[in-house]
C-alpha cells in the first residue's frame, strides 16, 4: 500500500499544479486552483460506477470508481494524516509571520475587529437555522441538535483565512501599515475564536450538561496559551542565545522546535481546538522569531506550499461530492453563501472604522475577512466527523470556500489604499503563499 500512497501523491501533486497555475494564470489566488483540483479528483468527477476496473488497481469490480480505485482507504488515510501534518507545520510558519511587536497599544482595534467578525457569524448561523433555511433533514447531522447545529453553523460562517489576508497585503506593499498590522492580529484571534466555536459545539451535542466541560476547555484554553507565551521563550533561552552565536538555525534548535511545535499540536488537538491552532500558537510564542522565519521559510516554506498543502486540499475533495446538490439543497447553499459574505465584509469594516481606521481601510479588511480559502474545509472535515453536519453541509462550506476566495482579489482591488512609508515599521517576515 505504500505504493499506492506515493501514486496519489503524484496524482495530487500533477493536477494541483495544473489547476493552481491556471487559477493564477485567470488572476485569482493558487489555492483556488488547489481547491478545485481536489473536488475533481474525488467523486463528483469521478464517482460514477466503473464495472470492469483495470486488474492492477485495488478495487473490488461490484464496487469499484475511478475515485475508489485510484485512491483506495488505506491510502486515503495516509492522505489525510499527511494533510494535517501540512496544516500544522504551515499554520506554524505563518505563525511565525505574525508582527506580534507591532501589536502594542493597538489591544482595542484588534479586540473591536475581532469582536465583530465574531459575533455577526454567530448570529447569521442561528439566524439559518432558526428560520428553517437550513433544512434538518438536508444540512444537519446525526449527532447533536438544534442548539449545537447553530453554533457550528455560525463557526463555518466566521472562517477567516488569514493567510491569504497576509500574502495579498504583502503583494500590495501593505503589510506594515496600521489597517495591515490590526487586520493580520485580528484575523489570527478570529481563527483562534472560530475553532473554539466549533469545538464548543462539539461539546453541547457530546454531554447532557455541556456548560461545566464548556467552561473547563475554555479555562485550558486560557491555560495553554498563556503558558506558551510566557513559558516557551524562557525555557527555550538557552537554545536561542546559541543560535544567536553560531548565526544559523543550528541542528539542536531545529529539533528542538518541531518538539515545540508537535507537543502544541497535541495539546491543541486533545483540547478539540484544532491541532493547525497548535501550530500556529508554536509559531506566535517561539523567540527570536524574525530571524528563524527567515531560516525556517526558507527551509520549509517552498515543500509546505507546493507539496504538502496540495495533500489536505485533496483530501478534502475526496470527501466532497456535488452529486449530493440536490434541488432542495439549493436555497440552503444560497443562503449559507448570501449569509457568509453579509457576517463578514460589513462586520470586519464597521469593526475596523470604530477602531479608529478610515472607512476604505475597513472596507479593505472586511473584504479581505471574507476570504474563507482552505481553512473552511478543514471545518467542514471536523464537522462532518462529529456528526454535526452532513456531507451536504460540508459541500456548502467548500463552494463558500470557492465563492469567497474568488470574490477577495476584485474586491481588494476596489477598495485597495496606498502604502505609507514607514521606515521605523518592525520587519515582517513573508507569510506562506497559497
Amino acid at each position: 500500500m505504500t505504493s499506492w500512497v506515493l501514486i496519489d501523491l503524484l496524482i495530487i501533486l500533477i493536477v494541483a499544479r495544473l489547476a493552481g497555475g491556471l487559477s493564477v494564470k485567470l488572476g485569482q489566488p493558487r489555492v483556488l486552483g488547489e481547491i478545485v483540483a481536489g473536488v475533481l479528483l474525488g467523486p463528483t468527477v469521478m464517482g460514477n460506477a466503473w464495472a470492469t476496473p483495470w486488474s492492477f488497481l485495488p478495487c473490488e469490480p461490484g464496487n469499484a470508481t475511478l475515485t475508489t480505485c485510484l485512491f483506495p482507504p488505506e491510502a486515503k488515510s495516509a492522505l489525510g494524516s499527511i494533510g494535517s501534518v501540512a496544516l500544522l507545520l504551515f499554520m506554524f510558519l505563518v505563525g511565525l509571520s505574525l508582527p506580534v511587536g507591532a501589536l502594542k497599544g493597538r489591544n482595542r482595534q484588534v479586540g473591536l475587529v475581532a469582536g465583530f467578525v465574531l459575533a455577526t457569524p454567530l448570529a447569521g448561523g442561528f439566524v439559518l437555522v432558526v428560520s428553517g433555511v437550513l433544512k434538518p433533514e438536508t444540512f444537519q447531522g446525526p449527532s447533536g441538535g438544534d442548539l449545537a447545529f447553530a453554533v457550528f453553523t455560525g463557526a463555518m460562517l466566521a472562517v477567516t483565512a488569514f493567510p491569504v489576508m497576509a500574502r495579498i497585503l504583502q503583494e500590495m506593499g501593505l503589510e506594515t501599515t496600521d489597517m495591515a498590522i490590526v487586520g493580520i492580529a485580528a484575523a489570527a484571534v478570529t481563527t483562534i475564536g472560530m475553532f473554539l466555536m466549533s469545538s464548543t459545539a462539539v461539546t453541547i451535542a457530546a454531554s447532557s450538561s455541556p456548560l461545566p466541560n464548556i467552561m473547563l476547555k475554555y479555562v485550558l484554553v486560557a491555560i495553554y496559551v498563556g503558558g506558551f507565551m510566557v513559558l516557551l521563550p524562557k525555557i527555550l533561552q538557552r537554545f536561542t542565545e546559541r543560535h544567536r552565536a553560531a548565526g544559523k538555525l543550528t541542528p539542536e534548535l531545529f529539533a528542538v522546535v518541531f518538539i515545540v511545535l508537535f507537543a502544541s499540536g497535541v495539546i491543541a488537538d486533545r483540547l478539540g481546538i484544532n491541532v493547525i491552532v497548535g501550530g500556529f500558537i508554536a509559531g506566535v510564542a517561539l523567540p527570536d522569531r524574525a530571524k528563524i522565519s527567515k531560516e525556517l521559510s526558507a527551509q520549509l516554506g517552498l515543500f509546505v506550499n507546493v507539496v504538502l498543502l496540495p495533500v489536505f486540499l485533496a483530501f478534502s475533495g475526496l470527501n466532497t461530492d456535488f452529486r449530493l446538490l440536490k434541488p432542495a439543497a439549493l436555497v440552503g447553499l444560497i443562503a449559507f453563501i448570501v449569509m457568509s459574505v453579509l457576517v463578514k465584509l460589513p462586520a470586519g469594516a464597521v469593526g475596523a472604522r470604530l477602531g479608529g481606521l478610515s472607512w476604505q481601510e475597513g472596507a479593505l479588511v472586511g473584504s479581505l475577512m471574507n476570504c474563507r480559502g482552505l481553512l473552511v474545509l478543514v471545518v467542514a472535515i471536523q464537522g462532518v466527523e462529529s456528526g454535526l453536519i452532513s456531507p451536504t453541509m460540508q459541500l456548502c462550506g467548500v463552494v463558500a470556500a470557492l465563492v469567497t476566495t474568488a470574490m477577495t482579489g476584485p474586491l481588494v482591488e476596489r477598495f485597495a489604499v496606498e502604502p505609507t512609508s514607514e521606515p521605523d515599521a518592525p520587519e515582517v517576515v513573508a507569510a506562506p503563499s497559497l
